[in-house]
């Protein structure tokens, strides 16, 4: 449903979610992190394309 670019970004989202959740004492690298942040609204506009194409093509498969 999703292409390789879109899996990578989530990727790098679940990433940084597991370290912030599972470290209690560490230290953020806030540059990577700000390029991790950077990533947002590209990931949501691709999510988006690529969730209602794969809805479209439910639809034109419900149609035959």
């Amino acid at each position: 449903m999703i292409d390789e670019k879109l899996y990578q970004i989530l990727n790098d989202f679940r990433a940084f979610r597991h370290k912030f959740r599972h470290s209690y004492a560490f230290e953020l690298d806030w540059e990577k992190e700000r390029l991790v942040a950077l990533k947002f609204e590209l990931a949501s506009k691709l999510l988006r394309k690529q969730v209602l194409g794969f809805l479209d093509k439910l639809i034109e498969i419900e149609e035959k």
